[in-house]
C-alpha cells in the first residue's frame, strides 16, 4: 500500500450525463405538473442555480425553480421540482467506461481514497449510491456542504483536513478531475499532484481514457 490518498471529482470524470441541461429543466418543470414550460425557463433556471451552487446557498435548486416561477409566471411548486430535477439528473448518468474498476484498483493500493466534487450533497451523494459506489470512498467532500467550491483552493484543505481527522495523514494528495481550470490547475496550486482525464489543454501526465489511469496512480 502506498502513503497516497487519491481523489476523484465526479461529475465529468467518475459519471457522464446523457441528457442536456435544457432537457433536465425542462423535464422537471414536467414532472413538477408544467404542462408547457416556457423555452425561457432554462436560461432562468441556469443563471440562478449557478450563482446559488457558486455561493454554496441552500436548496440551490428550490431557489433556481423558485426563480422560474417568479420571473416567468410558471405555477410550480419550487421543491417539488426540485425533487424532480434531482431524480432526472441522477437517471441521466451513468459510470465512465473504468470508473468503478480504477476507483476498486485505487482503494485496495492507496492510503484513501476519496471524491471531491462541486455540487450540491444531495444529488451527488444520490448519484454515488445509484451506482453502487456509496461504500467505496474513505471520504467524500462537496462544495455545498462544506461552504467552499473549485478553483477555491480551500476546498483542497478541507479535504486534507477531513482525512485527518480520521486519523490518516498521506504524504501525498492526488486529484483526478476533467477540467483543467478548475480541477487540475488550483488541485496543484493547493500542493497536490494532479491527473487530467482529458487529452486537451493540460499536464503531462493528460490520458484519454480513465481506466488507463491505474498505470499513473500507483
Amino acid at each position: 500500500m502506498t502513503d497516497t490518498a487519491v481523489w476523484f471529482d465526479l461529475d465529468g470524470t467518475l459519471c457522464q450525463f446523457d441528457q442536456s441541461f435544457d432537457v433536465l429543466v425542462r423535464d422537471s418543470l414536467v414532472a413538477a405538473g408544467v404542462r408547457n414550460p416556457p423555452e425561457a425557463a432554462h436560461d432562468v433556471f441556469a443563471e440562478r442555480i449557478f450563482s446559488a451552487l457558486e455561493e454554496c446557498e441552500a436548496e440551490p435548486f428550490e431557489l433556481a425553480f423558485e426563480a422560474v416561477a417568479t420571473e416567468l409566471g410558471v405555477s410550480v411548486d419550487p421543491a417539488e421540482a426540485a425533487t424532480a430535477y434531482r431524480e432526472i439528473e441522477v437517471e441521466s448518468t451513468t459510470l465512465v467506461d473504468g470508473a468503478r474498476e480504477t476507483v476498486e484498483t485505487v482503494a485496495d493500493r492507496a492510503a484513501a481514497v476519496g471524491v471531491l466534487s462541486n455540487g450540491e450533497g444531495a444529488l451527488q451523494r444520490e448519484k454515488l449510491a445509484a451506482h453502487g459506489l456509496e461504500d467505496a470512498f474513505d471520504a467524500v467532500v462537496i462544495s455545498n456542504e462544506v461552504g467552499v467550491r473549485k478553483p477555491d483552493t480551500a476546498i483542497f484543505a478541507t479535504a486534507a483536513e477531513r482525512l485527518a481527522s480520521n486519523g490518516v495523514e498521506p504524504a501525498e494528495h492526488v486529484y483526478v478531475a476533467d477540467e483543467y481550470e478548475t480541477d487540475v490547475g488550483p488541485a496543484e496550486q493547493a500542493g497536490w499532484t494532479a491527473i487530467h482525464v482529458r487529452n486537451d489543454e493540460g499536464p503531462s501526465a493528460s490520458v484519454n481514457q480513465l481506466g488507463a489511469l491505474e498505470t499513473l496512480l500507483l
